[in-house]
């Protein structure tokens, strides 16, 4: 996120969301193990990843030298599937909590993290509407500023 995009969306959702992890297994149990190994959880995270550097490559190669717009492309993946995330207690046993969202700081290529969201069917209408109230704020501000 940048300046003054982040001033302006501080502390609001679901640019800052109450899970943020750093990791994405996936967990498949008994005969309905399909992935081969793999973790496929980890593998749509990548490809949103990919998807939105793509779509933000190609629009910022559609700008004139020195444009100075404003842009933000938001990775997502949307499941059918139930969200947990996972931490140790203090004691060191495993605790779980049903989440219906959560963001993954994932590596790019280069190093630099990306955000990338993960949203249950169930909460991509409250999501979407979090990101309209987003662009509105970013909007007003813009047309205040000229």
């Amino acid at each position: 996120m940048t300046e003054p995009l982040e001033d302006l969306w501080k502390g609001r959702p679901p640019f800052f969301p109450l899970h943020t992890m750093v990791h994405v297994a996936t967990a498949e149990l008994g005969s309905r193990q399909s992935g081969g190994g793999r973790n496929t959880a980890h593998d749509a995270l990548r490809q949103a990843m990919s998807g939105a550097i793509a779509l933000e490559a190609e629009y910022l190669s559609r700008q004139g030298p020195g444009s100075k717009k404003a842009h933000l492309v938001i990775a997502a993946v949307v499941t059918a599937a139930p969200l947990f995330t996972c931490h140790l207690d203090d004691d060191g046993c495993v605790v779980t909590e049903s989440v219906e969202q959560l963001a993954v700081w994932e590596p790019r290529r280069d190093g630099r993290p990306t955000m990338v969201f993960v949203v249950s069917e169930t909460a991509l209408p409250k999501f979407a509407s979090e990101l309209a109230y987003c662009r509105d704020v970013a909007a007003d501000a813009a047309s205040a500023n000229f």
